[in-house]
C-alpha cells in the first residue's frame, strides 16, 4: 500500500516537471530585411527570452532584441541569434547576403556665353558630389553654375559617392562667347543730337563719345553741341564676352531760320530777306509761277490777286521756308480788274474746307494745291461755279498753297494750313 502511494506521487512529480520544461524553453528565430550595406534584424522567436546575442558574422556582435547592422562590404555573412529564457538558451543561424551597387554617375549642362549651368543626372543615390569643371575650379554642390573666364573647350568631370563606392563621369563642355557688335543711329535737330544704340549680342554697357570732349554711359543718350561743325561719335559697347566699338561722323548745322520783309508799291513788290543764321543760297516762289534765286529780289505781278510768297533758304547743311501772302489789288491802265475773289474757312482746318466765291457770274474754275516745294499735289475742275465749293484734299498737316484760277485767266492764291 505505501508502495504503490510513493510511486504515484513520483509519476505526478516528473509529468509537471516535464511540462514546465517544455512549457518554458525559447526556439530562437529572426528575419531580416537588406538596403545595400544596411540591415534590420527582427527577432521572431517563440516563448519569452530574456536576452539576445546577434553575431553579425563580419565580427560585429550586438545584443539588442532588433538591432540594424551596417557592414563593411558586400558579400554573404552568417548571422546568428542565441536566445536565453530562463529555460536555457538556444541558438538559430541564417545566411544575410548584402549588395551594395555604386552610384552610376551622369550630367548635363547648358551654356550661355561663358556661363554653364550643370545639371546632376545620376542613378543610384549619391550622397556626395565632386565637379571638377577642367580649369582649375571645383564645386561640390549638386547642381552648381560655373561662369568660364575665357571660350574653349574644357573637360568636366562629375565624381558621385554613396556608402558603396564612387565613380566618375566626363565630358567636354564647350562655350562661346561673342563680343557685342556695336552700332547706332541718331537724329540731329539744330545743335541737339538723339542717338540710339542699335548693338547687337547684348551688350551690358554703354560708353559715348560725342567727339567734343563730352561722353555718356545712357544707352541711349541726347546731347546739345556748343557749335555746328563735323563730330566723330563713337560708341563702345560691352558684354562679359568683350568690347567693341564704332565710330560715325555727324554734321552738326547752325539754326537756320527763313524770313524776309515785304515792300510793295502798286503791283510791283521788293523782297528783303531777313533770315537768321547763314544761308547761302535763296529760292524765291512768287505764286503766280515765277521764281528768283537772288537774295533781295522785286517782282511785278500781271494781275490783280492774292499770291503765297514762298522764301527757302539753305546753308551748307539745311534747309528752311517761310510763306506770306502779297494781295496785288489796282485798277490802274492795262490791268484787268476783274479778278475771282474768294475766302476759304475754317483755315487752318483738319482737311476739309469751304471756298466761298465772290462773283457775279458763274464760271468754271480749277482749283491747286501745291506744296512749299512747288510740287502740284491736288487738282479740282468745279464747272459753273459760284457761292460756296468744298474743298477736301487727302494731305498730311501742313502748310499748302491753294491757287483759284478762273477760266477767264484771273489767278488768287492763298495759304492753306492743314493740322491733326
Amino acid at each position: 500500500m505505501r508502495k504503490t502511494q510513493a510511486s504515484f506521487i513520483l509519476s505526478a512529480l516528473l509529468a509537471t516537471m516535464t511540462w514546465i520544461q517544455a512549457s518554458g524553453q525559447c526556439t530562437p528565430g529572426f528575419s531580416f530585411t537588406a538596403s545595400n550595406l544596411q540591415v534590420s534584424f527582427t527577432d521572431t522567436s517563440s516563448g519569452v527570452p530574456t536576452s539576445w546575442f546577434w553575431d553579425f558574422g563580419d565580427g560585429n556582435s550586438s545584443t539588442q532584441q532588433n538591432p540594424t547592422h551596417t557592414y563593411a562590404a558586400a558579400g554573404s555573412y552568417t548571422t546568428c541569434l542565441t536566445v536565453t529564457d530562463s529555460c536555457g538558451t538556444d541558438s538559430v543561424c541564417h545566411t544575410t547576403t548584402v549588395a551594395c551597387p555604386m552610384p552610376d554617375p551622369g550630367f548635363s549642362f547648358t551654356a550661355t556665353n561663358l556661363q554653364v549651368s550643370y545639371t546632376d543626372t545620376s542613378s543610384g543615390v549619391p550622397t556626395s558630389w565632386l565637379w571638377d569643371f577642367g580649369d582649375g575650379n571645383i564645386s561640390t554642390q549638386q547642381n552648381p553654375t560655373h561662369t568660364f573666364s575665357a571660350p574653349g573647350s574644357y573637360t568636366t568631370c562629375l565624381t558621385v559617392t554613396n556608402s558603396c563606392g564612387t565613380d566618375s563621369v566626363c565630358h567636354t563642355t564647350t562655350v562661346a562667347c561673342p563680343v557685342p557688335d556695336p552700332g547706332f543711329s541718331f537724329t540731329a535737330t539744330n545743335l541737339q543730337v538723339s542717338y540710339t544704340d542699335t548693338s547687337a549680342g547684348a551688350p551690358t554697357s554703354w560708353f559715348w563719345d560725342f567727339g567734343d570732349g563730352n561722353i555718356s554711359t545712357q544707352q541711349n543718350p541726347t546731347h546739345t553741341f556748343s557749335a555746328p561743325g563735323s563730330y566723330t561719335t563713337c560708341l563702345t559697347v560691352t558684354n562679359s564676352c568683350g568690347t567693341d566699338s564704332v565710330c560715325h561722323n555727324i554734321r552738326i548745322c547752325e539754326v537756320l531760320v527763313a524770313g524776309f520783309n515785304i515792300n510793295q508799291t502798286d503791283t510791283t513788290v521788293m523782297f528783303t530777306d531777313t533770315s537768321s543764321g547763314s544761308p547761302v543760297s535763296w529760292l524765291w516762289d512768287f505764286g503766280d509761277g515765277n521764281t528768283s534765286t537772288q537774295q533781295n529780289p522785286s517782282h511785278v505781278y500781271a494781275a490783280n490777286g492774292t499770291y503765297l510768297v514762298c522764301l527757302t533758304v539753305t546753308d551748307n547743311c539745311v534747309s528752311d521756308s517761310s510763306c506770306a501772302n502779297v494781295v496785288i489789288q489796282t485798277t490802274s491802265t492795262g490791268m484787268v480788274p476783274a479778278q475771282p475773289m474768294f475766302s476759304i474757312y475754317p483755315n487752318p482746318g483738319h482737311g476739309r474746307f469751304t471756298l466761298r466765291l465772290h462773283n457775279a457770274d458763274p464760271q468754271d474754275y480749277t482749283l491747286e494745291v501745291y506744296d512749299l516745294q512747288g510740287k502740284r499735289l491736288f487738282t479740282k475742275s468745279v464747272y459753273r461755279a459760284n457761292g460756296e465749293i468744298s474743298l477736301s484734299p487727302d494731305l498730311a498737316p501742313g502748310l499748302y498753297r491753294l491757287s483759284v484760277i478762273a477760266a477767264d485767266g484771273n489767278a488768287g492764291n492763298v495759304a492753306l494750313v492743314i493740322v491733326e
